[in-house]
């Protein structure tokens, strides 16, 4: 005597075969690396959101102090760095480094 699997057996796994064969090609790509935690991005305004912002010379608040800058004064953002942490600014002729969170 010989047996069989159920028609609605072989139709279910033969769709879920083929749905985990689909998946690979639906899903969402990879974010691509980004070279040394630096991310560029195109020249954009921001404001200082919170009073006495520093501006220091490298992404670490233990860098050399800049300049302080008041709240509502604009940055110009060249890049996001340290894993988008900081930020790479720039405002009048000093180019310095600000944490994100200052900014708005």
């Amino acid at each position: 005597m010989r047996r069989t699997l159920p028609a609605s057996l072989l139709i279910a796994v033969s769709i879920s075969l083929s749905g985990a064969a689909f998946a690979g090609i639906l899903s969402a790509p990879k974010s691509l690396p980004v070279d040394q935690g630096y991310l560029p991005v195109a020249d954009m305004t921001m404001t200082v959101g919170t009073p006495n912002s520093h501006v220091r010379a490298k992404p670490t608040t233990k860098s050399k102090l800049l300049t302080t800058l008041p709240k509502g004064s604009k940055v110009t953002v060249i890049e996001k760095v340290a894993n988008g942490s900081w930020v790479h600014v720039r405002t009048g002729s000093i180019d310095g480094y600000m944490a994100v969170k200052l900014l708005k």
